[in-house]
């Protein structure tokens, strides 16, 4: 009985090791190969199960996306760079605008880019519908600061409201820079 069951499992791995194209010796070595890697991982699994505690792992760093800045030439991108740093300011103890880098950085190239329109630029609770045409409306749902479309929001002037006082003091902080410096 037990050398029939065998004799099947060597039948099996015959026919799986031709379905796949590889010679039986390289198969047999890919099966152990998962069967070591499952073990490992049901193991490590266990272990971090075992030894959990709330939160991040301290030993684990949280990834973030690379800032990316685009530009027509070096001096718009050096120029961009140094409006960043203003706007984030200097590393201190309560200072959590790096935590919101990659937030902070695309909100400075839309802001830029409605100075440049000669868009008017939200600040103080205020968001207008041409500001949400223009770029800050994908912002905002991208953020998830709202879950409205872009053309209810440029229709809707109290959900733009709502928006703008919640971000007042971001959009401030970056407007003000931009006045200052473009």
């Amino acid at each position: 009985m037990i050398d029939r069951a065998i004799q099947n499992k060597n039948e099996q791995n015959i026919k799986a090791a031709k379905q796949q194209g590889l010679p039986l010796q390289v198969f047999l070595q890919n099966v152990a190969a998962d069967e070591e890697y499952k073990v490992w991982l049901a193991k490590r699994e266990r272990e971090n199960f075992e030894k959990s505690t709330l939160g991040r792992p301290r030993n684990q760093i949280k990834y973030k996306k690379p800032i990316v800045f685009f530009g027509d030439n070096k001096e718009l991108l050096e120029l961009k760079l140094k409006l960043l740093i203003q706007v984030i300011g200097p590393r201190a103890v309560g200072n959590n605008r790096y935590s919101r880098i990659q937030l902070y950085s695309e909100l400075l190239d839309i802001f830029i880019d409605l100075k440049i329109r000669g868009i008017r630029l939200p600040k103080g609770g205020s968001l207008s519908a041409q500001a949400v045409r223009f770029g800050l409306g994908e912002f905002l749902i991208k953020h998830s600061y709202t879950l409205h479309s872009i053309q209810h929001l440029v229709k809707d002037s109290s959900e733009r409201t709502r928006v703008g006082k919640s971000l007042k003091s971001i959009f401030k902080r970056v407007a003000d820079v931009v006045y200052e410096n473009v």
